[in-house]
């Protein structure tokens, strides 16, 4: 994706997906001439109007399905170290223009009559997305309060920049190009497929197809009986987490020619190391579900660019 945006300064059709079919910087550019134009491709049929609600995608909608208080903290944050000096109105306006640039960091969220929830960006509240905090003056309170009060972007000022958001609105991958849009403020690259678009892609990409062979109803629940451990107990703090470091030969035969039997990706092969052991040691019980996480910019369609969409 960074190779994408970063392409698309001087060609705005260069899509994730012919980065990593074309493989090469040579094959690339031999072949954008041909590409079909991102931003022609991504904005046919995708009106929307900034206020509009419009619904949680998957991974937000089974967020609001396990947690019962949505206010709870769930924030992730950066700490900075400026590296020149910069006026609290300098970055002020920085901040504002950053966040004005992307929806989701002045998004609403609204849970209906009937229980669920949807989404609106509001285009003119910038403002109040901020707040901005002093490390001398405000106590930790302060967070706890902002969050309630429905502010994304939490910053304090000094010789070190802290900025907190909720992860409910922005990711890791989102962090990055938030970070990069810090470093280029003066000129910032050129917008991607909004959340909201991505939102509405999902939805109608997701009617044709058929969930039965993916549906959850096919896995057998937990056996957490097996383990001696009750469903309200199944929580982080009472993990035990356990280590082991591999060799070099191996790490490199997971991470290259072993891949080229069945064209697997590393991952592939460690979960099915995984399964495979799993059903070795425990004999005595149905194997285990793994759920593999991604990061939730997998496009069905190279007219979609997410190259630099927060959220």
């Amino acid at each position: 994706m960074q190779v994408s945006s970063a392409a698309r300064s001087s060609f705005e059709n260069v899509s994730t997906v012919h980065v990593l079919q074309t493989k090469t910087i040579r094959h690339m550019s031999a072949s954008i001439n041909s590409t079909v134009s991102l931003t022609s491709r991504s904005i046919n049929g995708d009106v929307v109007q900034p206020d509009d609600p419009f619904i949680l995608n998957p991974i937000q909608q089974l967020y609001m399905q396990f947690q019962n208080d949505p206010r709870r903290c769930f924030d992730q944050h950066f700490f900075l170290r400026l590296r020149s000096d910069v006026t609290p109105d300098s970055l002020s306006k920085a901040m504002h223009t950053i966040v004005s640039r992307h929806p989701m960091l002045h998004a609403r969220f609204d849970q209906k009559n009937d229980g669920r929830w949807e989404q609106r960006v509001v285009p003119d509240d910038v403002s109040n997305s901020l707040l901005y905090l002093d490390v001398v003056t405000d106590t930790d309170a302060s967070f706890a309060e902002s969050t309630a009060a429905g502010h994304h972007i939490r910053r304090c000022w000094g010789a070190f920049n802290i900025e907190r958001a909720h992860h409910f609105v922005i990711d890791l991958v989102s962090w990055r190009i938030l970070l990069e849009d810090h470093q280029a403020s003066v000129s910032l690259p050129m917008s991607s497929t909004s959340f909201q678009v991505w939102c509405a892609r999902q939805e109608k990409y997701a009617s044709s197809l058929n969930p039965e062979p993916e549906s959850p109803s096919r896995l057998q629940p937990p056996r957490l009986d097996y383990w001696g451990v009750a469903n309200n107990t199944n929580i982080e703090g009472a993990a035990t987490a356990k280590n082991f470091s591999l060799d070099s030969t191996t790490s490199a035969a997971i991470l290259g020619w072993c891949n080229d039997v069945f064209d697997t990706q590393p991952v592939e092969l460690m979960i099915a190391a995984l399964i495979y052991s799993f059903s070795l040691v425990f004999s005595d019980r149905p194997t285990l579900a793994v759920f593999s996480e991604g990061h939730g910019r997998e496009v069905f369609d190279d007219g979609i660019d997410l190259s630099r969409n927060i959220g």
